[in-house]
Parts: C-alpha cells; sequence; structure tokens
C-alpha cells in the first residue's frame, strides 16, 4: 500500500486529497481518494505530507486553520477508509505554531510531525504522537536552536524520520547569514 499526497494547486476551488494506492501483483491501482472531513480549504495545503503504515494513514495540511497546520489521521477497516482524528499542535501562549504538519513520519502507532516555522523563536519543532486504541497523544516536543545559538531560523522539522524508539528531525537553514550548514537533531 502506498499513499501520494496531492495538495491544491492555486485557482483551485477545493483542498487537495491524498491517493492511496496497492500493488495488485502487475500495477498501482488506487483504492481511496482521501479527503479533508471539513472539506477543507484550497489553500491549506492538504496532501503536502502524507505517510501510512498498514491500515492507518497521516495526511497534513500545514496551511489549515491558518497559519497553524493540522495532521488529519484515517484508518482502513474492512477495506473502507474513514477519518479518525485530527492532530494540532499544543496550544501554548508561549509557543508560537507554524506549518504543522510540513512533515510526517509514522511507524506502528507511533508518529512524528514536523512545524518547521513553530516554536518561541521560530526555530521548529518537532511533535511526537503515540496511539492507544483510537486515541492519539502527544508525548513529546523537540525544539530546534533558537537566534541565540545561531543568525538564522532553523526550521527544525522540515523533514522528520521515526524508526522503533528514535527519531529524527532535520533544520535545513540552521548556520549563520553567510553559512547555512543544516543540522539533524
Amino acid at each position: 500500500t502506498l499513499i501520494v499526497g496531492a495538495p491544491a494547486r492555486a485557482g483551485a476551488t477545493r483542498g487537495g486529497a491524498a491517493m492511496v494506492f496497492t500493488w495488485t501483483g502487475a500495477s498501482w491501482e488506487q483504492r481511496a481518494r482521501l479527503t479533508a472531513p471539513d472539506g477543507g480549504a484550497r489553500r491549506d495545503d492538504f496532501g503536502a505530507a502524507v505517510a501510512i503504515v498498514g491500515d492507518t494513514a497521516l495526511v497534513g495540511a500545514p496551511r489549515r486553520l491558518q497559519p497553524d497546520g493540522v495532521v488529519d489521521v484515517f484508518e482502513r477497516r474492512a477495506g473502507v477508509w474513514t477519518w479518525q482524528a485530527r492532530l494540532t499542535a499544543p496550544d501554548d501562549p508561549l509557543q508560537s505554531s507554524q506549518r504543522f504538519g510540513q512533515s510526517i513520519a509514522v511507524d506502528g502507532r507511533a508518529a512524528v510531525i514536523g512545524e518547521p516555522r513553530g516554536g518561541a523563536e521560530r526555530s521548529g519543532l518537532a511533535h511526537v504522537f503515540v496511539a492507544r486504541d483510537a486515541t492519539w497523544r502527544r508525548v513529546a516536543t523537540m525544539a530546534g536552536p533558537g537566534p541565540a545559538d545561531w543568525d538564522w531560523y532553523p526550521e527544525l522539522g522540515t523533514a522528520v524520520a521515526i524508526s522503533g524508539d528514535n527519531v529524527i528531525a532535520g533544520a535545513p537553514l540552521a548556520g549563520s547569514n553567510t553559512v547555512r550548514i543544516g543540522r539533524a537533531i
């Protein structure tokens, strides 16, 4: 099974989508078209980031609820994909939420979600969520180095990966105004 994101393009009248395909032995066939449960908006970037494992698919809309972002969780039961939950950045007045859902990785019942412009200094965040039954909850947040450490906003969470208990998040703009070397945390 694979998932392909298709965020809406300029001039579109509705939000994006994510298509789920399965291999038939000879070709890939589309089995489902996932859309935002509330219909989405043409500029929410639904489908900008996607991840799938087993019967669980996560679809990011990093500009939904501008500029916060959301991730929608879908589950497949008896061959039918249905919406299960909406994940959002924590509601913390000390943390700016920016582009939550720009990147997503999933492993089993754990997911890491990037928020490259989030954080008190817009240095970027990566949130770890774990699902128990049908409930997803945030269990950890990684923060990028702030401007005190760098001359530039590093955008931690631009890329994320998870394998078991190991999480990695990329900060491609970490560095100075003259040399941006990038960093993985």
